[in-house]
């Protein structure tokens, strides 16, 4: 029994030594280090080129059916959908 319980206090030890680890700061993102002032302007920043992106893929698409043949239309469609994709 004396080395069940000392096995169990082992047990213990490491789980606490793994949750004081958790909170270090080499586990924290870079974006979570940075001030709130930072981290809009970022937010922003990624939300505005996604915008223009998305736009002007719209202007494409919308292009490609304005002023092409349907079959060629579609194909930038289906292109634009695609590469979306990884």
């Amino acid at each position: 029994e004396g080395s069940k319980a000392n096995t169990k206090t082992e047990d213990v030890e490491v789980a606490e030594a793994a949750a004081d680890k958790s909170f270090e700061d080499d586990d924290v993102s870079p974006f979570a280090k940075k001030n709130f002032s930072e981290q809009a302007r970022l937010i922003f920043a990624i939300c505005f080129g996604d915008f223009m992106h998305n736009l002007c893929d719209g202007f494409f698409v919308g292009a490609g059916f304005a002023g092409c043949s349907d079959s060629v239309a579609w194909g930038i469609a289906i292109g634009t959908i695609l590469h979306e994709f990884p």
